[in-house]
């Protein structure tokens, strides 16, 4: 599951007009769905998903997080169709279990660490 930045967080909003002169944003994301209704009278559909995405990013920001916790933990051959780092979440190539660097070069590499992966990343996060 990739966490949404900010962007597509505010870009996935979806609007449905409803009674009493009122707008309902709602959002579905894979861990969660977040909605409010708006006064049409005093905002602007742009003001209404601004307003939406400031109050509702961080607690999608803390889900993802505590989701990501209680998730299994990811498999080597999930780690290999990513394209982000399962450990530091810098880009990498698909099909690579980690990024270059931390493959190699950082103190703790998965190189010369002697772990199958599953265990490595599991000593990463300090699980």
């Amino acid at each position: 599951m990739k966490k949404l930045n900010l962007t597509d967080f505010r870009n996935q909003i979806e609007t449905k007009d409803v009674k009493g002169n009122k707008t309902y944003l709602f959002i579905n994301t894979d861990i969660c769905r977040y909605a409010q209704s708006y006064q049409n009278t005093v905002n602007t559909i742009k003001n209404m998903k601004d307003s939406f995405t400031c109050f509702y990013y961080p607690m999608y920001e803390e889900d993802f997080l505590n989701n990501q916790e209680e998730a299994e933990p990811m498999t080597e051959q999930q780690a290999r169709n990513e394209l982000t780092c399962p450990n530091c979440g810098e880009e990498k190539q698909k099909g690579l279990v980690v990024c270059w660097n931390c493959f190699k070069y950082t103190e703790n590499n998965y190189k010369n660490s002697g772990l199958s992966f599953e265990e490595w990343i599991s000593q990463q996060k300090g699980e």
